[in-house]
This record gives structure tokens, C-alpha cells and sequence, in this order.
């Protein structure tokens, strides 16, 4: 099968690879990105409660205490509202694109 490939075929197999690369480069970019966000979302309530709040004036200290209340509801960055933007999200896209390719290479054959 390999010596009957010309060179456009070559071609046309390095730029789709390559830009399945730089696909999948993109998604984990946003994965790995909104996974570091809802850590850090996560430590909001705990920094605020650990600062000196209580010191403040009352009306300040109204507005801290709704952030903390806020805070403590779980932040989940979304795709579309569909898929939650997550490393555990990126795994089981990965997961489901190899196993669409062996299914493929199953049929093909």
C-alpha cells in the first residue's frame, strides 16, 4: 500500500495530520485552561475568609459575605453550555476520537 502513494497523497496525509495536531492543541489549550480556573475559582471562598473581612465596615462586609456565599457554588467553565471545559473532558474526547479511527480502520478493511 505505501508504494503505491505519490507524493500529493504524502502531502495531502502530512497537512491533515498536522492540523489534526494543531486541533487537538487548541482543545486541550481551552481543557487545561478552564481546568486551572475552577482550581483557582475554588479557592476564592477560603482566601476571603482567611483575609481580615471582619475589620471592614459594614456595608463592605455585606458585599464580602455575598462573594463567599457566591463563591462557595462549584464554578464550571462550559463549551457551548455542552461539555465542561476539563482535562477529564479532554481524555474522553481522545478516547472516543481513537476509537472512531479503530472502528474506521475496522471497516475499511
Amino acid at each position: 500500500m505505501i508504494e503505491s502513494l505519490s507524493r500529493r497523497d504524502y502531502a495531502d496525509i502530512h497537512l491533515s495530520v498536522t492540523g489534526f495536531f494543531f486541533v487537538i492543541q487548541g482543545v486541550f489549550s481551552f481543557c487545561y485552561l478552564g481546568a486551572q480556573i475552577t482550581a483557582k475559582a475554588a479557592e476564592v471562598n477560603e482566601s476571603i475568609y482567611c483575609s481580615e473581612w471582619y475589620t471592614y465596615p459594614p456595608t463592605i462586609q455585606m458585599f464580602i459575605v455575598y462573594i463567599m456565599r457566591r463563591s462557595q457554588k462549584p464554578f464550571i467553565l462550559t463549551g457551548y453550555s455542552l461539555v465542561s471545559c476539563s482535562l477529564q473532558s479532554f481524555k474522553d474526547m481522545l478516547n472516543f476520537v481513537a476509537s472512531v479511527f479503530v472502528l474506521l480502520l475496522k471497516v475499511s478493511k
